[in-house]
């Protein structure tokens, strides 16, 4: 069975192959307010997660789908600028395609007062926290109430998309997590 989803995407991925190519340079880059702990008592602070969006296919309030990229460990414009088959989907979809940076990489660090290069937030449990607040925004405030979300990602990214399918059910619909040992 597995053999066919790999042939399956290897088709589409083929088929596709009049696709636009992509870069960083084409996207919009946003800073999202997240908070520090999402589970934490009492901790009001907060940091800039620093998010990747191309919007050039999508239409707002149109149900049309979300691709979320879920930024594994490195800056996340490296992903955008090397990422082939949620680019070639996307546009065959008319999707929103968003890069989400995971916390304590490229600019998304966050700064704790007193603490220099303090890690304490640093965890998936954090960063998978921050992929479904960051859904839930663009669900109520981007036009994207009525639209599909599938999370996309690779190797540890993976792990954090099929995880996302897992533990926010309501936010994620669906996943693709390649080279992604969940288990």
């Amino acid at each position: 069975m597995g053999m066919l989803v790999v042939l399956f995407l290897l088709c589409i991925s083929f088929a596709l192959t009049s696709a636009e190519s992509h870069s960083e340079a084409d996207c919009t880059w946003h800073y999202i307010d997240q908070p520090l702990s999402h589970f934490a008592r009492g901790g009001a602070e907060t940091y800039k997660q620093r998010v990747c969006v191309y919007d050039k296919y999508w239409e707002a309030d149109k149900g049309l789908p979300i691709f979320l990229y879920t930024g594994n460990e490195s800056p996340v414009g490296e992903y955008v600028n090397n990422t082939g088959l949620l680019w070639d989907l996307a546009q065959s979809e008319n999707a929103l395609v968003i890069f989400a940076e995971h916390r304590y990489f490229g600019e998304s660090i966050p700064e704790i007062n007193g603490m220099e290069n303090c890690m304490s937030y640093l965890s998936s449990e954090e960063a998978l926290a921050d992929y479904a607040s960051l859904v839930n925004k663009v669900r109520r405030e981007w036009g994207g109430k009525d639209s599909a979300v599938i999370a996309f990602g690779g190797s540890y990214g993976g792990m954090l998309a099929a995880w996302m399918r897992i533990l926010y059910p309501s936010a994620i619909d669906g996943a693709i997590a390649a080279s992604a040992p969940v288990w």
